[in-house]
């Protein structure tokens, strides 16, 4: 059967389509529906296919390309965040370095005092330091005209104004070349940006392969997070996710995927090799 005419991604939720294909299962149908609901809220265009004779999703964004093999083992809330990984880069933001006011350390104001500076001058003198900030727009909701963002290293709530729908804000704002004219483009259009201060936990509760491969997955944003035991026996939290665990030998396993990233890979910024390594993800750049 022909891939159906439509919007680009509307093959996902196809069911006729989809039962036409190498893999009909519930799991590929369902990895799908929850690829398609994800592809709706990233803040790039991207376009996806199936490669029916390999058995692999194909994604692009503009001329950067991913192959990710489908596989039953992993579980259709995780393949999404492959795709993620590889697309979080290529997500709209801004890099700029501001002034930030502060008030003087108790060190600085004896140096000043004791290089001949008037007390009552030095307890009121501000001090201005340079600082990075880091934009990414991380997720959007058109519906809702809210998009996730991510300023340094805390997430925040953005609401667009109601003479800017966020589909124009996201749109207008792809355009902009210049990263302070960003900045000047996100404070003009923004109703509001709400911190995030709390996250819903979400439940594990796999087995087998399923489990392993949703560690290899999740190190991508977890590497640095704290894997803690919790006041159950054989549960334990890794960021927002409280995992159960059926037996030690599982548990040791999962540990050890920690271990041997961190040893082998270093940092997140070698995750890309590492999922070429463990999944057959390919990533690449057509040629123009």
């Amino acid at each position: 059967m022909q891939k159906p005419k439509g919007r680009i991604n509307d093959w996902l939720v196809n069911d006729e389509y989809l039962t036409s294909l190498s893999v009909n299962s519930e799991h590929f149908k369902s990895t799908c529906k929850r690829l398609y609901t994800a592809l709706l809220g990233f803040p790039s265009p991207i376009y996806s296919d199936w490669i029916n004779k390999s058995k692999q999703f194909y994604f692009s964004i503009g001329n950067k390309y991913c192959y990710v093999p489908y596989s039953p083992d992993i579980s259709e809330f995780d393949l999404p965040e492959i795709v993620n990984r590889w697309a979080y880069k290529f997500f709209p933001g801004y890099e700029v370095e501001v002034n930030v006011e502060r008030n003087m350390t108790a060190d600085e104001i004896t140096q000043k005092i004791s290089e001949g500076a008037d007390p009552d001058t030095v307890f009121n003198q501000k001090f201005i330091d340079k600082k990075k900030e880091i934009f990414k727009i991380e997720k959007i909701v058109i519906r809702d005209d809210q998009a996730n963002v991510k300023i340094n290293k805390q997430r925040f709530i953005l609401i667009s104004r109601p003479d800017m729908p966020l589909s124009s804000f996201i749109s207008n704002f792809r355009r902009i070349k210049d990263d302070w004219e960003k900045k000047a483009f996100v404070n003009r259009y923004t109703k509001n940006i709400l911190e995030v201060t709390h996250y819903k936990s979400i439940e594990i509760k796999y087995t087998g392969k399923t489990l392993e491969n949703f560690f290899k997955i999740r190190l991508g944003f977890l590497l640095n997070v704290p894997f803690q035991e919790s006041n159950q026996e054989m549960v334990y939290k890794w960021g927002r996710f409280i995992i159960y665990f059926s037996s030690p030998e599982q548990l040791d396993r999962c540990k050890n995927i920690i271990k041997f990233y961190k040893l082998e890979y270093k940092s997140k910024s070698n995750f890309e090799n590492f999922l070429r390594k463990e999944f057959g993800v390919v990533i690449g750049i057509k040629n123009e």
